[in-house]
């Protein structure tokens, strides 16, 4: 026989998590470990049995393993209608700073830097500290 569900869930292409993800992803796979089909069944046996006639049609896109990959101009969106660099902040330095600089007791160190866009990671955590001095304040 056939075990189906009639009413997946409420609302199948949305996790309630204020991002725009899908439960099940029907039309890109965006990490290792996304979903890609739920298999029901009355016993492990079943379910072994109904995983193993899962088939998907897939076309590779390009890996990008490190930000500058994903930032270059060539670079497809990871994620559709969000650009992959979302936000750009320029750092400068002014004729004013030279005299730091050339001061040979100063260190300066110079490279391009990236960070995830994930939010809530020790970059900036959200945290409070407290603590009470010697006065009992």
């Amino acid at each position: 026989g056939k075990n189906r569900i009639t009413g997946l869930i409420t609302f199948p292409t949305n996790k309630g998590d204020g991002w725009e993800r899908p439960i099940l992803n029907d039309s890109k796979i965006f990490q290792y470990g996304d979903a890609l089909a739920i298999v029901c069944a009355d016993s492990e046996c079943n379910a072994r049995a109904a995983a193993e006639k899962v088939k998907f049609d897939l076309e590779l896109l390009p890996e990008y393993m490190s930000a500058p990959e994903a930032m270059a101009p060539d670079a497809i969106e990871i994620h559709p209608g969000t650009p992959n660099v979302y936000y750009d902040q320029n750092e400068a330095k002014g004729e004013d700073t030279k005299p730091f600089f050339d001061d040979p007791a100063n260190v300066v160190a110079e490279g391009s830097f990236y960070t995830q866009r994930q939010p809530h990671l020790p970059i900036e955590p959200d945290v409070g500290y407290g603590y009470i001095n010697e006065q009992g304040q």
